[in-house]
């Protein structure tokens, strides 16, 4: 993320400018070509025609794509017995009652909210619906009684204007990126990420159509291999070790350009290992999620096409046991993958990092990516380049579903695997300070009766390769552990620990 300076922030907001001036001067510089003035000469024909591609770009590519991604979504079945599983485990799990009210009320206070009007946000949060029926009607009002019950007071009686945050239900949000951005800024970071992965010894497994997304990508041309999957792409290191276990990862948000330098050193870390114990290569699986890294290209896949997808390329790998890493959206793919029961039982020791899973129902991330307005560099980054994009807002609003996707702790402790979450202080999508309590919580003890806890207690804690270990990072901000070789190597030793069975101890940030 960018530096939250004064200097930073006015240079993001500078950029974004430029960027959301691009398209309407190449349509008034479009207009007066048309009408020759001023009169034509070679420079102005050659931005002329730059001009006229943006403008097309626009009005042929963008508008109509941007209307089709408002079309409405199939929302996932429930039944009663799972949503007041749902019900109880978040009362249990929130908080700040208020807060909670009031965020998914678009930051109405609770003493301000009328029942209706919170009951609008139950059908659309436990019952996968935006209206009730009247069989419903008492099932709502006892979840409604029980909030009040959490929040101590009653909300108003009836129903006023206010509409709650229903993000699968509100119109997709997105922003307009000149085609320049996506062929030099999307497409060169892409080209210098596949150089690089290549470098290092990774091998590509490519789509078969390449050109099937903006921009597109010619260089995997020269991929010699082809993905099992249909949507699917992945970056591949062979596994030849009987003694560790192969590494699948899955980013966030963005591009692979992100984590390529973890990968690169991760890679020469794992052949130094080789080289010394003389037992063979570690593997690494590296999947490209495309919807979500900053290009218009296929609808990102529901639940169960994704975990099917997933499986053939293992299957192909012949992987039945890993290490599983992900990181920010990655980290929900991962909490899909253990609630599949083709994919579970692969799954090895744990890696989050950034988690998004972790206490989904609570609105912080939800209005962090949707409905906050940027005061600093970094929110102003987020929101211009991750949560007004195109793919991004889709597969956030469309693609996803909380219920679905959220993670328990009982779902990862006790399962006979080791799992490490890594939180970074400054963190402005999670609240890496509620997760970290959640995660550390004695078994019983409500949210609610937990804020008088001294957070410094497991803050500092050391990691021990344990059953699950809570790893917090002062000063970073949001996927920032991968900016500097001291941060990565934390990540990459922890890696190594969990693919070779160990339990080692982990450099740190003092040395």
């Amino acid at each position: 993320m960018i530096r939250d300076t004064f200097g930073a922030l006015v240079f993001t907001h500078i950029f974004v400018l430029w960027f959301r001036c691009v398209t309407p001067l190449s349509v008034l510089y479009c207009v007066a070509w048309i009408l020759d003035y001023p009169p034509k000469h070679w420079g102005s024909t050659v931005l002329g025609i730059y001009a006229l591609t943006e403008a097309l770009f626009y009005f042929l590519v963008f508008l109509p794509r941007s209307r089709l991604l408002q079309q409405g979504v199939v929302h996932p079945d429930t039944d009663p017995k799972t949503r007041r599983e749902l019900v109880r485990r978040s009362i249990e799990t929130i908080p700040d009652p208020e807060q909670f009210i009031s965020l998914w009320s678009r930051g109405t206070h609770p003493s301000r909210i009328h029942r209706e009007n919170f009951k609008e946000w139950l059908c659309w949060a436990y019952f996968n619906k935006c209206t009730w029926d009247d069989n419903e009607e008492e099932e709502l009002n006892e979840y409604v009684r029980e909030f009040e019950g959490l929040l101590g007071y009653k909300l108003l009686e009836g129903r006023d204007s206010l509409k709650p945050l229903r993000v699968s239900l509100d119109p997709v949000n997105i922003y307009h990126r000149p085609l320049l951005y996506y062929i030099f800024g999307v497409g060169g970071a892409d080209l210098v990420s596949y150089l690089f992965m290549r470098y290092h010894g990774y091998q590509h497994y490519a789509l078969s159509r390449w050109w099937m997304s903006i921009p597109m990508r010619p260089q995997t041309v020269f991929s010699q291999h082809r993905s099992t999957a249909k949507h699917l792409s992945y970056w591949y290191r062979p596994h030849t070790s009987p003694e560790s276990l192969p590494i699948v990862y899955f980013h966030g948000i963005g591009i692979l350009y992100t984590y390529m330098r973890f990968f690169g050193e991760l890679s020469r870390t794992l052949d130094a290992d080789s080289l010394t114990q003389a037992n063979g290569s570690t593997g690494i699986i590296v999947f490209d999620i495309l919807p979500i890294s900053f290009r218009m290209t296929h609808p990102a896949l529901l639940k169960d096409e994704l975990c099917t997808e997933i499986l053939s390329v293992l299957n192909r790998h012949k992987w039945d046991k890993f290490v599983l890493m992900a990181t920010s959206f990655g980290s929900v793919i991962s909490s899909q993958m253990l609630h599949d029961t083709l994919l579970a039982p692969r799954i090895g020791p744990i890696i989050f990092t950034d988690p998004v899973p972790f206490l989904l129902h609570l609105p912080t991330i939800t209005y962090n990516f949707t409905q906050r307005k940027p005061k600093t560099a970094s929110q102003l980054q987020l929101y211009f380049f991750a949560s007004r994009d195109m793919g991004a807002a889709h597969t956030l609003c469309r693609r996803f579903f909380w219920s679905e996707s959220i993670l328990w702790k009982d779902e990862i402790v006790g399962k006979g695997r080791r799992v490490s979450v890594v939180l970074c202080e400054r963190d402005i999508v999670i609240d890496t300070t509620a997760v970290g309590r959640y995660l550390t919580r004695k078994c019983g003890v409500r949210a609610v009766d937990d804020w008088d806890r001294d957070d410094e207690n497991w803050k500092r804690r050391v990691w021990e390769g344990g059953e699950l270990d809570v790893v917090w990072m002062d000063g970073l901000n949001h996927a920032e552990l991968f900016d500097t070789k001291r941060d990565r190597n934390i990540l990459i030793d922890i890696t190594l620990n969990y693919s070779r069975g160990t339990k080692s101890s982990i450099r740190t940030r003092g040395n």
